[in-house]
């Protein structure tokens, strides 16, 4: 069954909802490029679309993206067939500010085994000369690197790793003018530290393809990415957080039309109350501010959610053929 969902943003301070967002998987028009994998190869650029190739001229392999994300590329194939690559030409200027972003999701290879994340390359761009090829990978799976051709960033060893059949959002930050070693790293929303600050190879002219799952032919990625984000400015911890909410904060399909429900208290402390004249069951699967989902029910007038933690949530509400979706305080 398709659904639309609205998400209205909320203006805390007032605990009102103010407006809709835009569709899900709606091109990101700040970026520099965005490839979403909707069951086609097709980029977007601030210049018009991009042509991206995979290498044995078939279109890809599409399934399940992460929870909002409509479809990703399935790359497990881990091989050079299925790398990925423009047929033209992208330009970032000398030492220009850089966002590299993506989800990223390990494949299961057999028996409940997933694929390795050491030394796989997520999304690359630029000549395949010292300093110029800017890289966004995995040096294994609990470490995010930043690569020159000649040099490059890794993050701290994070706590969990990254290749355990989750969805993980991942993005490195240049700013421009600065050295390597001012990258900043983020994964899951979260900065990821790293201890090489006094890197001082600056990244030069970016003139070249891009490359999805592979580095000039190596590192083939191997699992399932979606949502590719290119932009040339730097991104700040509340913008990459917004990027990686923009699939589960946004509308997808048919609503609730306005006046059909109440829905209150907001902020609320234990029980959400969802009134209306025209449905009496409604399902509902509650989010926090990362996409997870934290509780699912059924119910008929009040909504429990004593037991979450304070913060900020996305309520998804079902009953018959309509849904709706909104952002509510939890005291």
């Amino acid at each position: 069954m398709n659904f639309k969902t609205t998400f209205y943003c909320l203006a805390v301070a007032s605990a009102s909802f103010f407006s809709t967002l835009s569709y899900a998987q709606d091109v990101d028009s700040n970026a520099f490029l965005h490839v979403k994998f909707e069951g086609d190869l097709t980029a977007y650029s601030n210049t018009g679309t991009v042509t991206l190739n995979r290498a044995d001229g078939m279109t890809g392999s599409f399934v399940s993206g992460n929870s909002g994300f409509g479809q990703a590329i399935d790359l497990s194939d881990n091989s050079a067939s299925t790398q990925i690559t423009s047929s033209s030409n992208l330009y970032i200027a000398d030492a220009g500010a850089r966002t590299f972003c993506a989800w990223v999701k390990a494949n299961d290879i057999g028996g409940g085994v997933a694929n390795s994340f050491v030394n796989k390359t997520i999304l690359s761009m630029g000549p395949n000369t010292k300093w110029n090829r800017f890289t966004l990978k995995f040096l294994n799976s609990t470490q995010v690197r930043a690569e020159l051709n000649g040099s490059g960033v890794s993050s701290d060893a994070l706590s969990n790793a990254l290749n355990d059949f989750n969805w993980h959002h991942v993005a490195v930050v240049y700013p421009a003018n600065e050295w390597i070693g001012s990258v900043k790293f983020y994964v899951d929303g979260v900065l990821a530290t790293h201890s090489n600050p006094n890197n001082t190879i600056v990244p030069q002219t970016l003139s070249a393809p891009i490359q999805i799952g592979h580095r000039d032919g190596n590192e083939h990625f191997g699992g399932l990415i979606d949502d590719v984000r290119v932009y040339d400015t730097t991104k700040s911890l509340s913008e990459i957080q917004s990027i990686m909410n923009s699939g589960v904060l946004s509308v997808a399909d048919e609503q609730f039309k306005a006046g059909e429900l109440n829905v209150y208290p907001n902020p609320v402390q234990d029980f959400l109350n969802v009134e209306s004249s025209v449905y009496d069951d409604f399902d509902a699967i509650v989010y926090d501010i990362l996409g997870n989902v934290v509780k699912k029910a059924s119910f008929d007038r009040q909504l429990d959610i004593s037991e979450l933690p304070t913060g900020l949530y996305v309520v998804k509400l079902n009953s018959g053929n309509k849904t709706g979706s909104y952002k509510v305080v939890k005291k």
